[in-house]
């Protein structure tokens, strides 16, 4: 398949936009959150997530099961990106709703958005052309990840503002 200029953005701006947005975010809100709660909040979110995980993703390998998530594909997208916004800045004043929350939520809409994404690739792609395609997702997230840890020394971000720049980066991608 001969990607067009939206496909090229998809796989090209989407991971270099996220890797800007996230590094440059992720130190001051990572820095902020774990601060602020406590290890049994943390090791309760990751056994929410664990469990969750686990669930859903032995629970949704049957054809029917991933024809009706491809179908509600945007639906899902949308949901997830709202649920990360109102999550994601929630956790200003509530850090451990946040960890729960993004728990949860990574947990259920994150896996099946990832999911219903990675098996329409598989479809459209495949050997070669799929794996340099994989490859420059990486790689085009990572020069955005080098971008965005170096406009951390540039940037004087308040939490604040950076809870708003990485929901906007969600939510754009």
């Amino acid at each position: 398949m001969k990607m067009n200029w939206q496909l090229k953005c998809l796989f090209y701006y989407v991971p270099l936009a996220e890797g800007i947005g996230l590094a440059t975010t992720w130190p001051i809100i990572k820095n902020f959150m774990y601060a602020n709660v406590s290890p049994d909040i943390l090791s309760l979110s990751n056994m929410i997530e664990v469990g969750l995980t686990i669930l859903i993703n032995g629970s949704i390998h049957s054809d029917k099961t991933m024809e009706f998530f491809r179908n509600r594909f945007s639906l899902l997208a949308t949901v997830h990106t709202l649920c990360f916004v109102i999550i994601s800045l929630m956790g200003e004043t509530h850090p451990e709703l946040r960890f729960i929350g993004f728990s949860i939520m990574e947990s259920i809409t994150g896996n099946l958005y990832i999911l219903v994404f990675r098996q329409s690739m598989n479809r459209v792609w495949e050997g070669d052309k799929l794996t340099k395609l994989q490859f420059d997702t990486v790689t085009w997230n990572s020069v955005g990840a080098l971008i965005g840890g170096s406009l951390v020394f540039v940037l004087d971000l308040s939490l604040h503002q950076a809870l708003l720049l990485q929901a906007f980066t969600v939510a754009s991608n």
